[in-house]
């Protein structure tokens, strides 16, 4: 069963897609559950979406609203597993939920900062900066910007591309040395591992989704049993 957030944007979009491509896939969809944010609980959705007998419900909320699915599930005597999307892929989410709540409803999310090779040192220089650990998409604001940076001295700026005759003349196309420098990037390395654009839609190729769990201090990290299964380097 899916649980979703209407409002146009990330869930809603997210919401259509996981069942359209889960039906593809074979899988059944018991219920597909439109979920108004802002509510103080969700105690009738989840009964609702239990009622229909799925092995799982997968909630495509942010984390105020994933976090109180999770904390209802947690009490229902009901088996069904509680999986919750990136949108609440946030410490906020251990906070609603509760650390035990947390704990029974993994997230698929990315890694967080400390789960990187060098994100212990990354951390460390953060917190020491800022007084105060890195948030969920830290690591990849600070490589998306030395990616950007790199890429611009390069290519001599933002806008201009040197031309044949050594003139820096936007070209008419917009194809610029910078477009160029970013989507051909291949294995540039950052705190987030190794980077590689999709020149198509300008993606990191593969993204780094994974599967989070949260570990007894009540922090979101990288599930080590999914992660020894799938052979993910975390």
């Amino acid at each position: 069963a899916i649980a979703y957030d209407p409002t146009p944007g990330y869930t809603a979009t997210v919401g259509a897609q996981m069942k359209t491509l889960l039906e593809k896939a074979g899988v059944k969809i018991t219920a597909y559950e439109a979920v108004k944010p802002g509510a103080s609980n969700y105690t009738s959705t989840v009964k609702k979406l239990e009622a229909t007998n799925p092995d799982a419900i997968y909630s495509v909320v942010y984390f105020p609203e994933g976090g109180l699915i999770a904390k209802e599930m947690n009490t229902s005597s009901s088996k069904v597993k509680c999986v919750a999307d990136y949108a609440s892929d946030d410490p906020g989410f251990v906070t609603t939920a509760g650390k035990a709540a947390a704990q029974n409803c993994p997230v698929v999310g990315v890694p967080s900062p400390g789960d990187f090779p060098t994100g212990g040192s990354f951390d460390a220089s953060y917190q020491k900066e800022f007084g105060e650990g890195p948030g969920t998409w830290s690591s990849y604001v600070y490589d998306s910007v030395n990616l950007l940076a790199d890429c611009v001295k390069s290519a001599g700026g933002f806008d201009n591309t040197p031309n044949a005759d050594g003139s820096t003349t936007a070209q008419t196309d917009g194809s610029t040395a910078l477009t160029k420098c970013l989507n051909e990037t291949k294995d540039w390395k950052g705190v987030t591992g190794s980077v590689t654009i999709d020149p198509a839609n300008g993606n990191r190729n593969p993204a780094t989704v994974v599967l989070l769990a949260t570990d007894s201090s009540g922090a979101l990290h990288v599930d080590q049993d999914w992660a020894n299964a799938v052979g993910a380097p975390y």
